[in-house]
């Protein structure tokens, strides 16, 4: 026996939220799926050879969740995440002589995955962006931030510039 279930919309057992509309192509919207994006609101000094906690993503903020303070992301549930961030350094403060830059993703205090590049033979790296993502399995509780390392040749501080250039978000795939 075949059953079929014609439905558009499917609602919250509890009151008349949607929790699940489907339109006539057959495309799904889950308006409540965990999601969370932000871009850097100010610029961010990093101290020259230090690994640095990246604040203050609340430009332009998507959080369906009230799981994402600007800094970090704290899984309201359980499952695969699709994770993603960059950021745009500026080592023009510094004297544009820019070394090593990494870009990098915790979770739960632990790296997970970098970006870096490293111009230590010229050492003339004005700016540059880095970023990365990856698909992790988050359980209720876990966190996600994002840090970044810098060095220049005169030992001065370079900058996490505060625009589109940087940000730091995800999404909840299941």
């Amino acid at each position: 026996m075949t059953s079929i279930l014609k439905v558009s919309e499917i609602q919250d057992p509890t009151n008349p939220n949607t929790a699940l509309t489907i339109d006539t192509s057959g495309r799904m919207t889950a308006p409540n799926q965990t999601r969370f994006y932000g871009t850097k609101a100010s610029d961010q000094t990093i101290t020259r050879g230090n690994t640095t906690k990246i604040t203050g993503f609340t430009n332009n903020e998507i959080d369906t969740s009230s799981a994402f303070d600007g800094t970090t992301f704290t899984a309201p549930v359980a499952g695969d995440y699709y994770l993603f961030g960059q950021v745009f350094i500026n080592f023009t403060p510094a004297g544009n002589d820019g070394e090593t830059a990494t870009f990098f993703l915790y979770i739960n205090g632990t790296e997970k995955v970098r970006d870096i590049f490293r111009n230590e033979t010229t050492r003339d790296m004005d700016d540059i962006t880095l970023g990365s993502s990856i698909i992790a399995t988050l359980a209720v509780g876990d966190t996600v931030e994002v840090y970044s390392y810098t060095a220049d040749n005169n030992g001065g501080n370079a900058q996490i510039l505060g625009h589109v250039g940087s940000n730091f978000g995800g999404y909840l795939l299941g």
